[in-house]
């Protein structure tokens, strides 16, 4: 009865919001018959223009549940700024911008298969060319939260080794940074960026990986089409880093109890829950910061 109100919550979550990082997506399903609700559409506030874009695979591994996940991310740099989030939601916003009523036109069956064909990813960040300034946005399970930090500086140690990646010849450069080991793979591409929050090598990050095999980032597409990027449109809760991961940590090893004392579920009784062992975690948890 406990795994079976685990997935039933989730599946309650998931029908009754759709929310995503570049917009949020809510269907009232008031109708039955139809299934067919009303779906709020915002777009991301605009602050800049990609002049380039890379596409990342995002392979993660949670050794902890014995899963695997794959996500497709995405950089874009701009004049000012650049941003990094799911490749999914970018595909989103430019569906959007193209056929603004495209959601609003489907019933919630529809709206939920297509969401799920899209996949997005819940966290984004909008870093600043100019200032060094990084905001962090996410979600932990109904609360929109955003932070700011300065961007990260990386102790990188460069070595001769090279390899291939995307055609590109790349050179090997490690760092220790929050509670990982980090092996990067940079090009001559005259971008000292990278994947989620890494910066600050001579090139282009086009491979990272940490030591224990749980995150892995490789770039697989270039994109040279201008696209506006920028921030999501939501009412959030300003915090700190430090506070952020730890009440995503918290959620992510109690889901169910969050759930169930937020009282969206009120008739699903456990007649063996009170025999498993507290914090067992049930959801897919593999934090990049481990300080």
């Amino acid at each position: 009865m406990r795994k079976f109100f685990i997935v039933f919550s989730f599946i309650l979550l998931s029908t009754i919001t759709l929310s995503v990082s570049a917009q949020t997506y809510e269907l009232h399903l008031d109708d039955k018959d139809s299934g067919r609700g009303q779906t709020k559409v915002s777009l991301p506030i605009t602050v800049d223009t990609a002049k380039w874009s890379i596409v990342y695979i995002h392979v993660r591994k949670d050794t902890f549940l014995n899963q695997e996940r794959t996500d497709f991310e995405m950089l874009q740099v701009g004049d000012t700024h650049r941003w990094y989030g799911g490749y999914g939601d970018f595909r989103l916003d430019s569906i959007q911008r193209v056929d603004p009523d495209k959601l609003t036109r489907m019933n919630h069956s529809e709206c939920l298969k297509f969401m799920n064909e899209v996949k997005t990813v819940s966290e984004e960040m909008l870093i600043s060319l100019q200032t060094d300034s990084l905001d962090f946005y996410d979600r932990v399970f109904l609360d929109s939260y955003r932070y700011a930090e300065p961007v990260p500086v990386f102790d990188w140690k460069l070595e001769d080794e090279s390899c291939k990646v995307m055609g590109y010849t790349c050179f090997k450069a490690t760092a220790h940074w929050r509670g990982r080991d980090w092996t990067a793979w940079y090009s001559d591409i005259p971008a000292p960026y990278g994947p989620w929050k890494f910066n600050g090598l001579p090139g282009l990050i086009l491979r990272l990986e940490d030591s224990t095999g749980s995150h892995l980032f490789e770039a697989i597409e270039t994109k040279n089409t201008p696209a506006p990027f920028g921030y999501p449109k939501k009412k959030y809760i300003n915090i700190t880093r430090i506070k952020f991961n730890s009440a995503l940590k918290y959620y992510k090893e109690n889901a169910a109890d969050i759930i169930k004392k937020s009282n969206m579920i009120q008739s699903i009784s456990s007649s063996s829950g009170s025999n498993k062992k507290k914090g067992k975690r049930c959801l897919f948890f593999v934090p990049i910061e481990l300080e």
